[in-house]
């Protein structure tokens, strides 16, 4: 324990209290410029001080040393007090909530900075740092030197407004979870919960004095707020439909509202009454009146504009904005024509063709002037599956419409003039249905003049505004807030500004040195990459089809994307090994290819061909006619499928070959046996292996498999294909090719000890949701075979304990329209039931203890509860949130702890012995997915736009 935790530790807690709020200020007064870094730049303090007075009062000590006139810090003395208060306000928002990330946060923020001064704070963090906690091993946070300034965190929902008072000091935000929030932009501070809508809050405006906010919602009615007092002052009723629009006045006495039920209302703010309203073709997606408060511009849907003289309350033009396929955009006037081709539009499902009319659907006014707009427009072919948007001049007088320019952009785009209308901003997010998840998502700040790109971002902001200063760019992510210097924003080039990646999982070797990150790029093409998990540099880049981890050896294979070639990578060397091209009749079978120690074998135009991998040399080729092999660990024994429906054992050691020609037998033959060639045995051939299989040519769409080998190599699973996988499947001795046992079921595992096959009988089977279920489990050994039926519920295999002595099963069947689920384990010895567990949800999974002494099961109700594994006795149980998804819950090897992600963002450690959350991180982006190295020590969690966090769980142990 530090110096400054036994002297707090001393005193009454009023009197740490006080020392704790004003010691820094003491420390500025007196001009003790040493004492006040000291004091700042201990771990110890700002810790203390944060749990008694707040993250706020913290984030106001720094300013005392870098705008005190009493207070002259060095260079590198600024540096690190800007450093560490730049990191503890981007984690306000965390540290509001979880105190004790701290220390997570201020490394994972801080730790790329060579500042001596700051490295010296970072090792103060790890030395003082008392209870459990989740190191980051690099820098991988938003840095304080980034544009972001703060994230504020409150609503429950998608935002859906923002508005930014004129003085620039408070931000008020509306949502779909019904509230308006109003907060202190400086501070970050909540200061006013505005309720009372009943429906989303979709659009709002501020009065010209900026002390009312007035807001439109989905419950059809128009609410005016004091910001004053944070009261509701009065409620407009009168729409029959949401209200995603309002307008006011130049002199702010007239409130516009245009509504869904295709109206808009003219309301007086002085006497809170509706003064006036006309009805319009088409429901109102947004409304602006003209600086002269002479007319209102309504866009409508559909690609419908309107304007309306406000002195007669009479329609001056009404336009629709349209375009055929490859022509210029057009204003036409809205008559019963446009209407009928408009009708034809929906008629035939919004399809395109190349002459028919191609309506835009996204109208936004950018900058209104007496006689012309800038408008944002959006059309989307949903053909081809693409947006394009367009800025466009309107200019009222002539009438006609302009292309000032294309927005370079595939999606929905949200666009903004900044308050000087000097630039725009505009930011889009393209989902590729095809892939089925977002693949580009970018914000662009272009010169209006010259058109010229600024910067690009690559996030998304369905919502955003610039204050009236224009020093603070304010975006909306789902349902926080995110505030940005805006200087930076032009300027920012960081590295974290690099194209984005979406992993899908990560995956660690056995030996704890690689980590290979699989992900899909921007154009939906899978990828892997491969990093030291040590020094965490990049060593592969690449796209691929197939890729397999050989855990048992030191070497990385993959099919490349295109020639569907494969690449073998040695990682001990650190070097490609070898490659392998298709000669062009694609007869490389990738997943065929097996490493076994030093080798590769892999079946290229069926013949069974043998490579060194550490002379990169290929020094066998076998057979011409093999479609499948399974070779045993120890490179003793080949099982090789021919093309004539038989299986043969190639035993190396002994030269012996057996034969098991079942899948040869007439009750097989059909249609699709057609065999060219018939195998005629001779004696003599029968020593020579390589002859004995040349032997075999046909081109017969039945092709047998191995499933498995067990007990010790002298029993064999087999199955095999014709136009599909078949169900039956067969057990048979490997050294004398006779057949033990045949049924027609989904094999599922052997017993860890390898004396007993596991499988499901096919003939009692069901499907629900397209996923099979079965009655019954046959238990297969060589002494006794048993089964397990269920008449009434339905059987789902979950796992065998590592002794081999239980089996473990999920049964569930409808009783009074309710699931009843439950959890059998099953002696594998006697076959009996040991007992019954009644759960609450459906089982994602279950983990055993190595000792098998505990069982961990986690269901989709979102608890983990955790069972006496002989007996069946729950132990205690833990209420977490995660989606229906084993990747989002891990065990460690230990059994000791649970790892889950947790509402997004956060990386949660639970403990086993206790059920009580150990240690939490949260990242910047919600998690896509995390793994865990071997040992248990080292976790990898990646973002959903691909940045890596790399963690060490540090407690007491």
């Amino acid at each position: 324990m530090g110096d400054i935790r036994v002297r707090l530790n001393t005193m009454t807690a009023e009197k740490r209290e006080y020392t704790l709020k004003n010691a820094a200020t003491h420390s500025e007064k007196a001009g003790y410029v040493n004492d006040l870094f000291r004091l700042l730049s201990s771990f110890e303090f700002i810790e203390e001080k944060l749990s008694v007075c707040g993250v706020e009062a913290l984030i106001e000590d720094y300013e005392l040393g870098l705008n005190s006139a009493n207070i002259i810090l060095s260079e590198a003395q600024t540096e690190t007090f800007r450093l560490i208060q730049g990191a503890i306000r981007l984690s306000s928002h965390i540290l509001k909530e979880d105190k004790t990330q701290l220390a997570a946060q201020l490394l994972g923020r801080l730790l790329e900075f060579e500042n001596p001064l700051i490295q010296n704070f970072l090792e103060d963090i790890q030395t003082n740092q008392t209870t459990p906690w989740l190191r980051p091993l690099e820098g991988s946070l938003t840095k304080p030197d980034s544009p972001l300034l703060r994230t504020l965190v409150g609503h429950t929902d998608e935002i859906l407004a923002l508005e930014v008072t004129p003085d620039s000091q408070w931000l008020i935000s509306g949502s779909e979870d019904h509230t308006i929030k109003v907060w202190d932009i400086a501070t970050g501070q909540e200061i006013y919960t505005l309720t009372g809508h009943t429906g989303s809050v979709l659009t709002l405006v501020l009065t010209s004095d900026g002390k009312q906010v007035i807001s439109g919602s989905a419950d059809h009615t128009i609410k005016v707020w004091s910001l004053e007092t944070g009261q509701e002052i009065y409620t407009l009723r009168g729409h029959q439909g949401i209200i995603p629009t309002l307008a006011l006045s130049s002199d702010g006495k007239i409130l516009y509202s245009g509504s869904e039920d295709k109206t808009v209302k003219l309301w007086s703010l002085e006497t809170q009454q509706e003064i006036a309203g006309f009805e319009c073709q088409q429901s109102i997606r947004s409304l602006a009146v003209t600086p002269d408060n002479n007319k209102l511009i309504a866009c409508l849907e559909d690609g419908f504009l309107q304007i309306w003289d406000l002195k007669t309350l009479s329609l001056v033009d009404s336009w629709v904005i349209w375009k055929i396929e490859k022509e210029q955009i057009s204003l036409y006037e809205t008559n019963s024509k446009i209407l009928d081709l408009i009708k034809n539009y929906y008629q035939k499902q919004r399809s395109f063709n190349e002459n028919e009319i191609a309506l835009f659907d996204d109208l936004k006014i950018l900058y209104l002037e007496n006689t012309s707009c800038l408008l944002k427009i959006s059309y989307e072919n949903l053909s081809w599956d693409f947006t394009i948007s367009f800025i466009c001049r309107i200019n009222f007088d002539l009438p006609e419409i302009n292309i000032e320019f294309e927005l370079k952009s595939n999606g929905i785009v949200t666009s903004q003039l900044t308050p000087n209308n000097k630039k725009i901003i505009y930011s889009y997010n393209y989902e590729d249905k095809a892939i089925g998840y977002i693949s580009e998502r970018q914000t662009i700040i272009i010169n209006l003049e010259d058109q010229n790109q600024v910067n690009t971002f690559n996030q998304y902001f369905h919502i955003f505004a610039l204050n009236y200063n224009e020093n603070l760019f304010i975006g909306t992510i789902g349902d926080d807030i995110q505030i940005f210097d805006w200087d930076k924003m032009l300027i920012f080039t960081e590295k974290e500004n690099k194209p984005i990646i979406y992993p899908r999982y990560l995956d660690i070797t056995d030996n704890g040195k690689w980590l290979i990150v699989y992900y899909h790029d921007n154009t939906g093409i899978e990828c892997f990459r491969l990093d030291s998990l040590k020094s965490r540099t990049l060593y592969l880049n690449e796209s691929i089809n197939n890729i397999k981890v050989n855990p048992n050896t030191n070497y990385l294979m993959w099919q490349t994307l295109l020639l569907r070639g494969l690449k073998i990578y040695d990682l001990e060397k650190c070097e490609l090994t070898l490659c392998l091209e298709p000669d062009g009749n694609g007869g490389l079978l990738f997943n065929k290819a097996k490493i076994i120690k030093n080798f590769l074998f892999v079946i290229i135009n069926n013949k069974l061909i043998l490579y060194d991998l550490i002379t990169s040399q290929k020094i066998q080729e076998l057979g011409g006619n093999i479609i499948d092999v399974y070779i045993t660990e120890d490179i003793s024994t080949y099982i090789l499928s021919l093309e004539d429906k038989s299986i043969i054992v190639l035993d190396i050691k002994k030269n012996k070959i057996i034969k098991f020609d079942k899948y040869k037998e007439e009750k097989y033959n059909s249609t699709e046996n057609n065999l060219l060639n018939q195998y005629n045995e001779t004696e003599d051939d029968e020593d020579d292996i390589e002859s004995f299989i040349k032997k075999f040519m046909s081109n017969s769409t039945i092709e047998p498999y191995i499933e498995l080998l067990f007990a010790d190599n002298k029993l064999a699973i087999s199955g095999y294909y014709g136009q599909t996988k078949r169900p039956e499947k067969t057990i048979w001795n490997i050294e004398t090719g006779e057949d033990l046992f045949c049924l027609d079921g989904e094999f599922i595992t052997v017993t860890p000890n390898s004396k007993r096959a596991i499988f499901y009988s096919i003939k009692d089977s069901k499907t629900i949701r397209n996923k099979p279920i079965f009655h019954t489990l046959i238990i297969w050994s060589l002494e006794q075979t048993y089964i397990i039926t269920n008449n009434t519920a339905s059987i789902e295999f979950i796992d065998v304990t590592k002794d081999s002595q239980l089996i473990l099963i999920q049964t569930f069947e409808k009783n009074n329209h309710a699931t009843i689920r439950n959890l059998e384990a099953w002696s594998l010895e006697t076959g009996q039931k040991v007992y019954t567990i009644n759960l609450t949800g459906y089982i994602l999974f279950v983990k055993i203890s190595t000792d098998n002494s505990r069982m961990l099961v986690a269901t989709n109700d979102q608890y983990l509860k955790i069972f006496n594994l002989q007996t069946g006795h729950e132990i205690f149980q833990i209420k977490n949130q995660w989606s229906d998804s084993e990747t989002e819950v891990t065990i460690t090897p230990d059994f000791k702890k649970v790892i889950s992600i947790y509402k997004g963002n956060n990386l949660i450690v639970w403990d086993l012995e206790t059920g009580n959350v150990k240690a939490t991180f949260t990242a910047d982006n919600p998690l896509a997915c995390y793994t865990v190295s071997p040992d248990g020590k080292t976790i990898v969690a990646a973002e959903i736009f691909g940045k890596l966090h790399f963690l060490t769980l540090e407690d007491e142990e």
